[in-house]
């Protein structure tokens, strides 16, 4: 009885430790005051013992868009590579300009990278260098909105919400 009731137990812990999917992130994409916003989606992978989450929305205001996208697992360790590869920088040459600059948003370290189309806010949520499934990133990308604008506009976002989320995993 007392295997069977350890077993039991085990089952129960791993099955609630996947409990948490793509959908338990929707509640961090709000909604936005005067941007329009479609119905968030997202998808969850589990494959090789590794998990794989993406929650996604996107904004109108006018001309401009915004599309934010959460990212968790192996996918976003490419995302996280600026914060530990890419310094802050300023290119410029006739295709254009790029430059990355650090900054911290609602106490989380994030880069913002910089171009004549757009701005891309990258906002590290976690992120364990032994357990790729544990890396987090939440992704911002604005077009026809201006830096201060947009900062003000990712403020309304939940970030710390996500934080907590992000380390359920």
């Amino acid at each position: 009885m007392r295997r069977i009731l350890a077993t039991f137990f085990v089952l129960l812990l791993f099955s609630l430790s996947y409990a948490l999917d793509h959908t338990a992130f929707f509640r961090v994409l709000v909604d936005v005051p005067g941007w329009e916003a479609s119905r968030p989606e997202g998808m969850t992978v589990n494959s090789g013992g590794q998990r794989q989450l993406t929650a996604h929305r996107e904004y109108t205001k006018g001309s401009s868009s915004l599309s934010v996208t959460v990212m968790c697992g192996p996918g976003a360790q490419g995302a996280a590579f600026f914060f530990s590869g890419m310094n802050d920088m300023f290119l410029s040459g006739q295709g254009g300009s790029l430059r990355v600059k650090s900054l911290t948003l609602q106490g989380r370290p994030a880069k913002v990278v910089m171009t004549d189309g757009g701005l891309t806010f990258y906002v590290l949520l976690s992120k364990v260098a032994s357990n790729p499934s544990t890396t987090a990133i939440m992704v911002f990308d604005f077009r026809g909105v201006d830096y201060n604008r947009a900062v003000s506009v990712i403020r309304r976002f939940p970030i710390q919400e996500a934080v907590r989320l992000a380390r359920g995993i």
